[in-house]
């Protein structure tokens, strides 16, 4: 089954960047917000098998649709912040944009028919985007992860003590704009639009400023990082047309992209050359043999 495979996958994964974590010397805090959204990635992905082995119940639903379609990409998104600190020119960058994915919203939370689904999003945006634009280097990333964990303890209650409009279908993939409130969706909504362009624009730009300076695995890393994300997030396209396989293997596909990238990105910088030895003269002032 290819959702179990995509469970496995992202489990794996998780766990190998625990691993290097460990090993490179617990110095790159990112690698372990990454394993904390694969670990994520896997426990969607488990309850997709489930959901499609066993048939859906109220409990699977609820898990699916908080891990994978509310809190993978938020710290997908913690963890560019965690990178990006470390260029001010990168962080003000992700500032900007999240102001602007904020200021997007107000017009459909105006006009729109379901107001109430873009609240969050110009909330969540705004709180981010002023943080990236005042803080500095070190409190950038650690209000950043204050602002996703309470986005999580919210969104999380919210996913799963909100009363469902209907009975969960028991085969193909269910809808959550079906069974959800708006007030509930809005999670997704915040979580995925804004998570993804952060990580997007933040992988795009690092590659940019890196470019020509001797880092090339720097450059492909963010940009493959940029890819999985892009094509975990056409999984929702899937979703949407009910084709759980297709859904599962943009899973599986966009994990091991973005596996890549992070792999890339903290591969440590090779040893510098070291200095040439000074050259002993004899007394003529011609350079001895060895």
């Amino acid at each position: 089954m290819v959702s179990a495979a995509a469970a496995v996958v992202a489990a794996l994964f998780a766990v190998a960047l625990v691993r290097r974590y460990v090993t490179r010397g617990r110095t790159n805090p990112a690698l372990l917000t990454w394993a904390l959204s694969l670990a994520m990635f896997a426990v969607a992905a488990t309850a997709l098998a489930y959901g499609e082995a066993a048939g859906w119940s109220s409990g699977w639903f609820r898990v699916y649709y908080l891990f994978g379609g509310v809190l993978v990409v938020p710290w997908l998104a913690v963890g560019t912040v965690q990178i990006a600190a470390r260029d001010r020119v990168n962080l003000r960058v992700l500032g900007v944009t999240a102001v602007i994915v904020a200021v997007v919203m107000v017009v459909p939370l105006v006009v729109a028919a379901e107001p109430t689904l873009f609240a969050t999003g110009v909330v969540v945006s705004a709180l981010w985007g002023l943080l990236l634009l005042t803080a500095g280097r070190d409190a950038a990333p650690a209000g950043s992860i204050a602002i996703v964990a309470t986005f999580t303890a919210v969104a999380g209650f919210a996913v799963l003590a909100a009363a469902l409009a209907g009975p969960v279908p028991t085969t193909g993939l269910p809808e959550g704009s079906d069974l959800f409130p708006a007030g509930v969706r809005s999670f997704a909504v915040a979580g995925n639009a804004l998570g993804a362009v952060l990580v997007v624009v933040g992988s795009v730009t690092s590659a940019l400023r890196l470019r020509g300076q001797g880092t090339p695995h720097l450059v492909v890393g963010n940009l493959l990082i940029a890819l999985g994300v892009l094509v975990s997030a056409s999984g929702g396209a899937f979703a949407f047309l009910g084709d759980t396989e297709s859904h599962a293997v943009a899973f599986a596909v966009g994990v091991s992209v973005m596996y890549a990238g992070f792999a890339r990105t903290t591969r440590p910088l090779p040893a510098a050359a070291p200095p040439p030895r000074p050259v002993t003269g004899s007394r003529s002032g011609e350079a001895q043999l060895p």
